[in-house]
């Protein structure tokens, strides 16, 4: 199905392409670049969260007419190696740059993906969940959200490069305007631990199928080796998709205007996880990779020779950033097409990483328990075994539901653009302007509080109470199967019980694979958190709450 689906998508994108020569070069082509980064100005927003399906696409010059262009057809994400040994890497691979702070441009604290995924996959820290906190009226909500503190808004202007025992080495803070204000989603992060989802994101905007280059899942022309152009399409591949949103944001983790050349171009000249220890930084130093190239070796261990390797390349891509070297001058430097393309490899390694991340109960649930789950209605959007039924492959369920947590004026949820009609798998699952939100699962609720789209409750009996009442808005619109409940305080606390039992004791005391290295997680206020690496006898989840030290060096 899938690639009949593939097959008749891209012979209408063919159309489109040959008709029209469409992929823009932007503002970050050789001729106009550095005059962009002289007309800049700075802005301060608040961004809900990464929306924007930025891709190295505007910077590639148009298709010339009559372009072959190669079909990459992927089954799901395994299929993109071609050994095990190779899987093995690319596993490797996602964790160190799922963890790893260089990702952030580093414009108000150094981020990573596990800055805002980091507890059982969540942002859940005490501190951290107040340094993400909206008061009431924030965009008319009558709730106290409860998103994630991001980074402070700036411009990015460069990549800084410095001398390491003779080499140059990407530094992990980028060169970017003075920094405005910190960023708040305006959404809770959603755990990344088991988000084996067929549409990731609350609004289900990451898509079944991953392009290699953006969230949307439309077909979008590559370039590769010699100068060809392929259309990659990776089904299951919606944490792929994911993951490639937060990393342009301008709210969660990136100064404006970077792109994914500029991330490639400085991951593959960094020292992988440089600024933190323990657990994987004691694997790649057994590897040999602790170098300014040693992400451009795993990357190319990883996925040489197999489905992926048209897109693995030196040569020059025609596209450019801008680097300020170590002796202080600024020029424009041509990335290569591994560098060009690498979102590819940052979305597949990272997506299998989260494959990885499954929770195992500590306890199977009682027939009494089950009783009460299906009492409380429970099992209208969730698995009593703790799945919900938006997981990938699950069929003619509640992926979506509008349960009545917000108003509609505040967040309508799902809105037309989250559907993503131009990927060959749209999100026809969700129904747009009506306050439905993706089904999350119930696995490790204790250590991924707040809960709902919006962080509006902080406990778990605030969350079963939300249901219990039916809703708090919009109750003409809510789903059937959201209406006030006459649960017996023992069907409740039955309930309970079953919601703590659902979570891994693995997590807690770090062991695989939900082991980690340090981290380091800004709060805003001259202070940090600093989460202690697995595997040094104090658990998964040792948190230390520090004074940042002005005199330190930046990074």
């Amino acid at each position: 199905m899938l690639s009949f689906l593939v097959d008749k998508c891209l012979l209408t994108t063919l159309v489109l392409i040959c008709s029209s020569q469409v992929i823009q070069a932007g503002d970050r082509s050789k001729s106009n670049r550095k005059r962009s980064l002289e007309q800049r100005e700075v802005k301060v927003s608040r961004e809900r969260s990464s929306n924007s399906p930025e891709d190295n696409s505007k910077k590639l010059e148009p298709l010339n007419v009559g372009t072959t262009l190669q079909n990459v057809n992927l089954p799901n994400l395994s299929a993109a190696v071609a050994t095990q040994e190779q899987l093995d890497l690319a596993i490797l691979l996602g964790k160190a740059l799922y963890w790893d702070q260089q990702i952030g441009s580093g414009n108000g604290g150094l981020y990573a993906c596990a800055s805002c995924h980091y507890s059982a996959g969540a942002d859940s820290q005490a501190d951290r969940i107040l340094a993400g906190t909206l008061a009431p009226g924030h965009n008319g909500s009558p709730n106290t959200i409860r998103g994630s503190l991001g980074v402070q808004y700036a411009e990015f202007l460069s990549l800084k490069l410095e001398d390491v025992d003779g080499e140059e080495v990407a530094r992990g803070v980028e060169v970017f305007t003075t920094p405005g204000q910190y960023q708040i989603t305006d959404r809770n992060a959603p755990p990344s631990v088991n988000s084996d989802s067929t549409h990731n994101f609350w609004d289900g905007r990451a898509n079944y199928v991953f392009n290699g280059l953006n969230i949307t899942g439309t077909p979008t022309p590559i370039p590769t080796r010699g100068g060809g152009y392929a259309l990659l399409q990776i089904a299951g591949g919606s944490q792929a998709s994911q993951s490639v949103g937060p990393c342009l944001s301008p709210a969660e983790m990136s100064a404006d205007g970077r792109q994914f050349a500029d991330i490639g171009y400085k991951i593959r000249h960094s020292i992988p996880l440089r600024y933190q220890n323990g657990d994987i930084v004691e694997d790649l130093a057994r590897l040999g990779l602790l170098h300014g190239r040693g992400y451009a070796e795993l990357i190319d261990a990883a996925f040489a020779n197999g489905p992926l390797d048209a897109f693995l390349s030196d040569e020059p891509s025609r596209v450019t950033t801008i680097v300020e070297t170590p002796d202080g001058e600024t020029e424009e430097r041509e990335v290569s097409l591994s560098e060009l393309n690498f979102s590819i490899f940052f979305g597949t390694a990272v997506a299998l990483y989260e494959q990885t991340l499954v929770s195992i109960p500590s306890e199977a649930p009682s027939r009494e328990q089950i009783d009460a789950f299906e009492e409380m209605r429970c099992h209208k959007c969730h698995y009593v075994d703790g799945r919900s039924h938006a997981v990938l492959g699950d069929v003619g369920n509640r992926p979506f539901s509008a349960t009545g947590v917000a108003p509609l004026r505040v967040d309508a949820g799902v809105e037309e653009d989250d559907l993503n009609l131009d990927s060959v798998v749209p999100n026809f699952d969700a129904k747009d302007g009506e306050g439905q939100f993706k089904s999350t699962h119930l696995f490790n609720l204790p250590l991924t509080a707040p809960y709902f789209h919006d962080g509006s409750a902080t406990t778990l009996e605030e969350m079963m109470d939300f249901y219990v009442r039916g809703g708090d808005f919009n109750r003409r619109n809510v789903d059937s199967h959201i209406r006030e409940l006459d649960a017996s305080k023992r069907e409740y606390n039955l309930v309970l019980k079953l919601m703590n039992q659902l979570t891994d004791p693995r997590i807690e005391r770090g062991e695989p694979p939900f082991s980690h290295p340090s981290l380091v997680i800004p709060l805003a206020d001259q202070r940090e958190v600093y989460l202690s690496p697995s595997g040094i006898g104090l658990g998964g989840l040792h948190y230390t709450v520090r004074n940042t030290d002005p005199q330190k060096p930046v990074r």
